[in-house]
C-alpha cells in the first residue's frame, strides 16, 4: 500500500493532477498512521497477571484475572492477550490458552477473571503471554512475546480418610517398642520391688503396705516418638536410571503418603517424610524432619506437589542414609509397588540398629507379600480406591491382588 500512494503522488506531480496528489497523499498518511499508531501503543500497553491461590489442591478451581492497561493517551482499537497453559491445566472454556481482549480508550484499563483447574498434582505453570494490538484499518494487529516468568501454581495431592491398622494394630505406625530408654507413665505394667535409684514418685504405696516392702510402678516401654513417611518413587522392578515408571501407581503413592501423614499428625504424632525423588532443587533426596504441628501437613503437601515420578537414587542409598538424619528408635514406613526383597537387606540392618521398619504395599501381589515376610520384614498391603478416577479412601490391610 505504501508503493502504490507513493505511485500516486509522483503520479499526480507529472500529471499536475491535484486530486491524484491528494489521493496519494491520503494514502500514504493512512498507512503511515496504521504503522505508527499501534506500535506506539503495543508499548504502552501495561500486562498484568495474578492467580488466586497460588497453592491448592488437585481437581480445586484456581481465579486466573488477567488485566490490560492503556497507559498511553491514544485509544486502541483493539488489543489481546494470549496465555499459554501447562499440560494438565483446564480452562474453564475448555481451551490451552487464557485470553482477553477488547477495545481500549485512553488510559483504560480491562480485567478478566477466569478459572482453571488442575487435573492432577505437580508444579504447574500459567505464561508466557502474546500481547497484541490491531490498527483501526483492521490491516494487520503487531504483537509482542513479553518476557515476564510464568505464575507457578502448586496442586497438592488430594487427601482421603485412611482406613484399616497395622499388624500389630496399634495407632498406624506408633509401635510400641520392646526395649526403650524412656517409658510411657500411661502405660501402667505392674510392680516390682524397689531398686536403688528409683524416682520417690515411682513409689506404689498401696502395693508397699500390702507387701511390707517398697515396691515401684513398672511401665511400658514408650511408643515410637516419631515416623517417618518414605516413598518409593522407583515404581516399576529394574535400574533406577532407565526412568520408567507407573504413572497411576505413583500418583497413588503420593495421595497415600499426604493422607497417611494427616492421619499421623492429627493424632499429636511426630511425622517426617522423604524420598529418593527430583523436586526442581539441586538435592538429591527429598526430606522434611519429623515435626508434629499441623503445619507439617502443608509442607509435606508441598514437596510432594513438587517431587517428580523418575528416582533420583535407588531406595537402598535413601534407607541407608536416613539414619544420619534421624534418631534411633523412628518407626520407617515405606510406602511402595514393588517386592521388598530388593531393599531386606538395608531394612534388616536398620532394624538391629533400632529402627522400625514396615512396608505397605500398593498393587503388589500376595506373592510379593509372603516373599517379604519370609525375608522377615513386616509387610502389609495397601490400596488407593477411587471413585470416577478420583481417590475415595487409603485402605491399610486391602486384600492383595
Amino acid at each position: 500500500m505504501t508503493n502504490l500512494a507513493v505511485l500516486l503522488v509522483v503520479l499526480g506531480v507529472a500529471s499536475a493532477s491535484a486530486p491524484i496528489i491528494f489521493i496519494g497523499g491520503v494514502l500514504l498518511l493512512i498507512r503511515v498512521v496504521a504503522d505508527r499508531w499501534p506500535r506506539r501503543v503495543l508499548h504502552s500497553l501495561v500486562y498484568e497477571r495474578v492467580v488466586t491461590p497460588r497453592r491448592t489442591v488437585a481437581g480445586e478451581e484456581v481465579e486466573v484475572s488477567l488485566s490490560l492497561w492503556n497507559r498511553s493517551r491514544l485509544p486502541i482499537a483493539w488489543a489481546g492477550s494470549d496465555d499459554v497453559l501447562s499440560t494438565h491445566l483446564l480452562a474453564a472454556h475448555g481451551g490451552v490458552e487464557l485470553s482477553t481482549a477488547g477495545p481500549l480508550r485512553p488510559f483504560e484499563r480491562v480485567t478478566r477473571h477466569i478459572r482453571i483447574v488442575p487435573s492432577r498434582r505437580g508444579v504447574h505453570e500459567v505464561g508466557p503471554v502474546r500481547v497484541r494490538v490491531a490498527e483501526h484499518f483492521g490491516t494487520h494487529a503487531p504483537f509482542v512475546d513479553l518476557p515476564d516468568e510464568p505464575t507457578t501454581i502448586l496442586a497438592r495431592p488430594l487427601m482421603v480418610p485412611v482406613s484399616g491398622s497395622s499388624p500389630q494394630s496399634a495407632p498406624l505406625a506408633q509401635i510400641r517398642a520392646r526395649r526403650s530408654l524412656y517409658v510411657d507413665p500411661t502405660l501402667f505394667a505392674g510392680v516390682r520391688p524397689y531398686q536403688s535409684g528409683d524416682p520417690m514418685r515411682t513409689i506404689h504405696w498401696r502395693a508397699t503396705a500390702r507387701q511390707r516392702t517398697v515396691q515401684s510402678k513398672l511401665f511400658e516401654p514408650a511408643l515410637s516418638p516419631q515416623q517417618i513417611l518414605v516413598v518409593d518413587v522407583q515404581t516399576i522392578e529394574g535400574p533406577y536410571w532407565m526412568l520408567n515408571y507407573d504413572e497411576q501407581l505413583f500418583e497413588d503413592l503420593c495421595v497415600a503418603a499426604l493422607s497417611m501423614a494427616r492421619s499421623l499428625i492429627v493424632e499429636d504424632a511426630a511425622c517426617g517424610f522423604a524420598a529418593a525423588g527430583f523436586t526442581r532443587t539441586a538435592l538429591r533426596f527429598a526430606y522434611l524432619p519429623p515435626r508434629a504441628d499441623r503445619g507439617q501437613i502443608e509442607r509435606i503437601g508441598d514437596i510432594l506437589a513438587r517431587l517428580t515420578s523418575e528416582s533420583s537414587a535407588p531406595l537402598t542409598q535413601l534407607l541407608a542414609w536416613l539414619p544420619r538424619r534421624v534418631a534411633r528408635g523412628t518407626t520407617i514406613v515405606i510406602l511402595s509397588g514393588r517386592n521388598p526383597t530388593s531393599s531386606a537387606g538395608v531394612a534388616r540392618r536398620l532394624q538391629r540398629s533400632g529402627f522400625a521398619v514396615h512396608y505397605v504395599l500398593f498393587e503388589a501381589g500376595a506373592d510379593a507379600l509372603r516373599e517379604g515376610r519370609q525375608a522377615g520384614l513386616s509387610c502389609w498391603p495397601g490400596a488407593v480406591e477411587s471413585d470416577g478416577g478420583r481417590p475415595r479412601a487409603v485402605v491399610l490391610n486391602a486384600q492383595p491382588a
